[in-house]
């Protein structure tokens, strides 16, 4: 028998993104959302690599995933971006504090 055409794949599309990436940390100005990367591994069943998170949204770069079906975020989906929101919030304010104290004590230092 030939092999089959039609794939029931376990991910679905939510939505194309730009992530800038550092070490361990993909953080999208755009939409204000970070994602703490965990690990990335090949989905044979897919072909492309997936990279899980702790926000709890798998990742790929690559762009055959357009092709998953359209996602219509269910509540489990809006709660794990409502988190990368947030992760990105706070990762937001912690920058601005740093930038703060990094002025505060050339200040206190001259």
């Amino acid at each position: 028998m030939g092999e089959s055409i039609i794939h029931d794949y376990t991910y679905t599309f939510i939505k194309a993104e730009k992530f800038n990436i550092i070490s361990n940390i993909a953080v999208s100005s755009q939409t204000n959302l970070l994602f703490q990367l965990k690990n990335t591994n090949y989905n044979s069943e897919c072909k492309i690599n997936i990279t899980k998170n702790s926000e709890g949204i798998s990742l790929t770069y690559n762009l055959e995933a357009k092709q998953f079906e359209q996602s219509d975020l269910n509540s489990n989906e809006n709660k794990h971006l409502t988190i990368a929101d947030f992760d990105f919030k706070m990762f937001w304010i912690f920058s601005v504090l740093n930038n703060i104290n990094q002025k505060f004590q050339i200040r206190n230092n001259a």
